[in-house]
């Protein structure tokens, strides 16, 4: 009965990465801190895995809350000074204003657009062209 709690809370922590709010890799933990506890409960041997796994449950949550800005920096939009998207873009000249990779923002005479590079890593000061508007984003190469 413990694996299967292990393994009902790993898929629950699995499937946390395609939903949004936590409720599930919460639950997803404590199924799996429970069934080491329940395999350990008779010995004293799940000790330092349950140890282990509050102080990595504990990490996950501070770098979740307070660190992932600096792991994964935001980029600032200004959404102002977003020109609204047209199928008229494409095959204009753009400059890239923020590295693309694979996503930025690139000025137009008429306006800054949010960008995607079509394959690859595009400087920031690169000249590209607009090859397709796609949703709210130019593909550029």
């Amino acid at each position: 009965m413990p694996f299967i709690l292990l393994v009902i809370g790993l898929a629950l922590v699995l499937f946390e990465f395609f939903s949004s709010g936590g409720l599930f890799a919460i639950v997803g933990c404590a199924a799996v801190v429970a069934s080491v506890i329940w395999t350990g409960y008779a010995t004293m041997a799940a000790l330092p895995t349950i140890v282990f796994a509050l102080v990595a449950i504990g990490a996950t949550l501070a770098i979740y809350r307070f660190g992932n800005s600096y792991i994964v920096p935001r980029m600032q939009i200004d959404e102002d000074s977003q020109a609204p998207l047209d199928e008229e873009l494409i095959n204009e000249r753009a400059q890239c204003i923020t590295d693309l990779s694979p996503s930025g923002k690139v000025k137009i005479a008429q306006g800054i657009y949010p960008a995607i590079a079509k394959s690859g890593y595009i400087k920031k000061g690169e000249a590209v062209k607009v090859i397709e508007v796609k949703m709210n984003h130019l593909i550029v190469h």
